[in-house]
């Protein structure tokens, strides 16, 4: 389902590569020991990418990963994954860094959340809101046609979302829904592509 295609291909390819601890870790080491990738200390420019979207659940407030993904001549993919750059305006061990670090995650209950950050950060200038300008960290990958990532790159980067899809609407499109199709015509053969690479990325996993 749109869930499984969406909120874990990262995973899936991360896992498939060796890359698990890429997040969070020091990320020149984690490169350095695929030698396969590449660092960025400039912003690279996804505003005018045309095929790049989030994907959450329809009650979901703050947006903070988004994907793109284009079919390279040799059948392979180039996917990136885009995460919005909180630290651009949290400072380490600032005191807002602090009160997050001591909270953790964010907090869902059924009738509201407490949110990690302030919300005018969560919600706000942090969150990759459709056509609108964002900092944001991204990972972009060449993965051939048998779900091997053959390099990425990481870098900061400014992007531009052109829709804020839910994972509803995404199965709806995959289950041949006209009247969704429609309302997303311009990303529907975006949605099958990422289809296609999840099932690739699934049957790497399995071998």
């Amino acid at each position: 389902n749109g869930n499984l295609i969406f909120g874990h291909i990262t995973c899936l390819i991360c896992y498939g590569n060796g890359m698990l601890g890429i997040i969070g870790n020091d990320l020149k080491f984690v490169i350095a020991f695929c030698g396969i990738g590449n660092i960025h200390t400039v912003h690279l420019d996804f505003e005018e990418v045309t095929e790049l979207f989030t994907i959450d659940g329809a009650d979901a407030k703050d947006l903070d990963d988004a994907i793109s993904l284009e079919k390279t001549e040799a059948g392979g993919w180039i996917l990136g994954v885009h995460i919005a750059d909180v630290t651009h305006y949290v400072g380490y061990r600032s005191p807002l860094d602090e009160e997050a670090f001591e909270r953790g995650t964010s907090v869902y209950f059924p009738d509201r959340v407490l949110p990690m950050l302030p919300r005018a950060l969560s919600n706000g200038i942090c969150s990759l809101n459709p056509n609108e300008d964002r900092l944001t960290l991204s990972c972009v990958m060449e993965i051939d046609k048998k779900g091997r990532v053959v390099v990425f790159d990481i870098c900061e980067s400014v992007i531009r979302t052109k829709a804020r899809m839910t994972y509803d609407d995404v199965n709806a499109v995959l289950d041949g829904d006209a009247e969704v199709t429609a309302k997303y015509a311009d990303l529907k053969d975006l949605f099958f592509r990422l289809d296609e690479l999840r099932a690739v990325l699934n049957r790497k996993r399995e071998k």
